[in-house]
C-alpha cells in the first residue's frame, strides 16, 4: 500500500464507490493518495497507465484485458470488496438459463476474491 500511495494514481471519479473506498483505505493507513487523473472509462484508464501517467488499482478482469507494455501486480492486501448485482424484469417468466447464469456469476465472484459470494432470496450477491 505504501508504494501505491507514493505513486501518482489514475482513479475513478467521485461517483465510483470502489475508488472512494480504496482512497479511504489508504488514508486510514496514514497515506494521502496523489490523484493524477480521474476517469470511469476503462479505455482511458488503461491508456493513461500505458502512457506512464500513473498507476491504477483495477479489478482483475480489467487488468487482464490490458494490451501492451503494462505490468500487472497483485496487491499484498486486498482492496475493499465490490458488489455485483444482477437484475431482471419481475413481470416476465425468466429464461431457463437465468439460474445457471446467476450460479456462474456467484462462482466467478467467489473465485476472484476471498470475500466470496452469497445468495440472498433467490438472487446472488457478491
Amino acid at each position: 500500500m505504501r508504494e501505491l500511495a507514493r505513486a501518482p494514481l489514475i482513479a475513478g471519479t467521485h461517483a465510483c464507490r470502489h475508488s472512494g473506498q480504496f482512497e479511504s483505505q489508504l488514508r486510514e493507513r496514514g497515506y494521502e493518495p496523489t490523484i493524477a487523473y480521474r476517469s470511469d472509462d476503462d479505455a482511458t484508464v488503461r491508456g493513461l497507465v500505458a502512457a506512464g501517467a500513473g498507476v491504477a488499482v483495477v479489478p482483475r478482469l480489467m487488468a487482464e484485458s490490458v494490451i501492451g507494455d503494462v505490468a500487472i501486480i497483485d496487491l499484498d492486501e486486498r482492496p475493499p470488496p465490490r458488489r455485483v448485482a444482477l437484475s431482471w424484469r419481475s413481470d416476465r417468466t425468466p429464461p431457463p438459463a437465468r439460474d445457471a447464469f446467476i450460479d456462474t456469476v456467484a462462482k466467478t465472484c467467489a473465485e476472484l476474491g476471498r470475500y466470496g459470494a452469497t445468495r440472498i432470496g433467490g438472487t446472488s450477491q457478491a
